[in-house]
């Protein structure tokens, strides 16, 4: 039987994105092939030697790095939403068993998961606010400094 990684007419780009990490689903939507396939083909069929090989001759700029970054957002905010899910089904179960503590723990998972979301999508935003005051033009700091103590004499 043959791979079909191997026969795969954009093997190269399939090769190179499983050696630099990316995910194996993504590349099998990605590329239309069986991410099985991809695991066996990388098992099988890319020896340490041969990864190297494609890492040194391979260049930045022949990777679509725009369309990969699409691809794996795209990937991570349907994985967010499948664990919201998740999540509203153990808020279900622990309200029918009569645990408030454990839907209110998921709860706070849900939100932590809806602020990730809105920050992915830019929804979210963090202002940060700083003051500087300085001590010598404060009225308490420059009454200080006219403040003349009376020296006892003796």
């Amino acid at each position: 039987m043959r791979c079909t990684i191997c026969a795969h007419p954009r093997r190269a780009q399939l090769e190179l994105g499983m050696i630099l990490g990316t995910s194996m689903r993504v590349l099998a939507k990605r590329f239309e092939c069986s991410s099985d396939a991809l695991q066996r083909h990388s098992k099988r069929h890319l020896t340490p030697t041969q990864r190297a090989a494609i890492l040194t001759a391979q260049k930045p700029c022949n990777v679509d790095l725009e369309a990969l970054q699409r691809s794996e957002g795209e990937e991570i905010l349907s994985q967010l939403a499948a664990q919201r899910a998740r999540l509203q089904g153990h808020i279900e179960q622990a309200i029918e068993l009569g645990d408030p503590r454990l839907a209110i723990m998921a709860e706070g998972r849900i939100t932590a998961n809806l602020e990730l979301v809105a920050k992915l999508l830019g929804q979210s935003i963090q202002r940060h606010e700083t003051t500087h005051t300085s001590i010598l033009l404060s009225p308490d700091y420059i009454r200080l400094r006219h403040f003349q103590p009376r020296v006892a004499r003796r």
